[in-house]
């Protein structure tokens, strides 16, 4: 059975990972789908973030498809691996590799000011591999898409 979730506001479909600094099998998200969603007016639209201070983890085998963005102000897209000490110190670390990461189907447009970016990746050294992304198209960021990983299907 398919179901439509909304979002308005916020900080939209988004996983964080990694409050753990002694416990692997606390950090570790795998097998999770976002489908058919809709997120509207929200900070960004895909946020995926690993806590660079925490021990080790993983997120593996993680889909968003059939998405569909409005009003983002922040990020159409934001994957980072250097969020610590409540936020992002620019500084990335693959302590907790994001594998296997899946878009397929995630249009819509961007609304926010002369910051925003439609695609945001900062990965770690090897803390970014087999991505797959198709028909992944945001439109209306004033900056251009920043990648330190390129998925496969995407042209950032």
């Amino acid at each position: 059975m398919n179901r439509i979730y909304a979002s308005n506001g916020g900080h939209g479909l988004s996983l964080s990972v990694g409050q753990s600094s002694s416990s692997g099998s606390a950090n570790t998200v795998s097998n999770v789908t976002f489908s058919d969603c809709t997120v509207k007016n929200s900070r960004n639209g895909i946020h995926v973030k690993t806590h660079s201070d925490a021990g080790t983890g993983s997120v593996t085998d993680v889909t968003y498809k059939n998405i569909k963005l409005s009003g983002i102000t922040n990020y159409g897209i934001n994957v980072q691996q250097d969020y610590e000490n409540g936020g992002s110190s620019g500084k990335p670390k693959g302590n907790i590799p994001i594998k296997n990461l899946k878009l397929s189907s995630v249009t819509g447009s961007m609304s926010g000011g002369s910051s925003s970016m439609p695609v945001y990746i900062l990965c770690g050294s090897n803390g970014c591999s087999s991505w797959s992304w198709s028909g992944v198209s945001i439109t209306g960021g004033k900056k251009s898409n920043s990648c330190n990983y390129h998925p496969s299907g995407f042209s950032c």
